[in-house]
């Protein structure tokens, strides 16, 4: 089986992977796993059909790596224009040649953070879930940061991919999930990562969708 090829990845076959087989491809209910899929049941938060309690017990361990991501000049280009920063150590080849350290583009450090999503739904992937499908709210929300350090510049066409290790998680409210992870991006060939954080996600079941849409509703 191989895997939907998306712009500026390389596509593998699952015996191709360095990772363990959790649960690839397969389909539990609303959601499909793969690589160890997250998934949200009945409002009980579950990955790779682990109950919260089981997946508890992997605080600590990786989850996985991501498959390699191709940083295009294009992907960069894009960004510059979406965050209307034209700064030419990003998108101008020449004036890199003769003015910046690194001699060619480099990503901005923002585009890798930026790209997390990406590379963590390569890893634990999940489909948000609403009341208007007749499915149980259930999505994943972006927390914020513990700790965020940029290491290492990534060059146009350089590949990196993502890290994951599960660090904590933790419920704040019912139904509400905190999850921690440490996170590190590498470059293909190289030794110095891109960056390394700690990043929080929280996963938020029909329970606790309820307390979110309240206190939406009152802010």
């Amino acid at each position: 089986m191989t895997k939907n090829k998306r712009p500026g990845r390389e596509s593998i076959h699952p015996e191709q992977t360095d990772q363990p087989p959790l649960a690839l491809g397969v389909r539990r209910g609303m959601l499909t796993t793969v690589k160890g899929a997250v998934l949200l049941s009945k409002g009980t938060l579950k990955i790779g059909g682990e109950t919260i309690d089981e997946f508890r017990s992997r605080i600590g361990e990786e989850l996985g790596v991501s498959d390699w991501l191709t940083i295009t000049q294009e992907m960069i280009d894009k960004f510059s224009e979406a965050t209307l920063d034209p700064d030419p150590m990003h998108i101008d080849p020449e004036w890199c040649a003769e003015n910046s350290p690194f001699r060619t583009p480099i990503a901005f450090g923002f585009m890798t953070l930026s790209l997390l999503i990406y590379l963590l739904h390569d890893v634990m992937q999940f489909r948000s879930q609403g009341a208007s499908a007749g499915e149980n709210p259930q999505y994943g929300l972006n927390y914020g940061f513990e700790r965020v350090r940029l290491m290492s510049p990534v060059p146009a066409n350089a590949r990196i991919r993502g890290r994951f290790v599960l660090a904590d998680i933790k419920e704040r409210n019912p139904g509400e999930y905190l999850q921690t992870m440490d996170v590190t991006v590498e470059i293909e060939g190289q030794r110095k990562p891109a960056l390394v954080a700690q990043w929080l996600s929280m996963f938020v079941t029909e329970q606790g969708h309820e307390r979110v849409s309240m206190t939406a509703a009152a802010d």
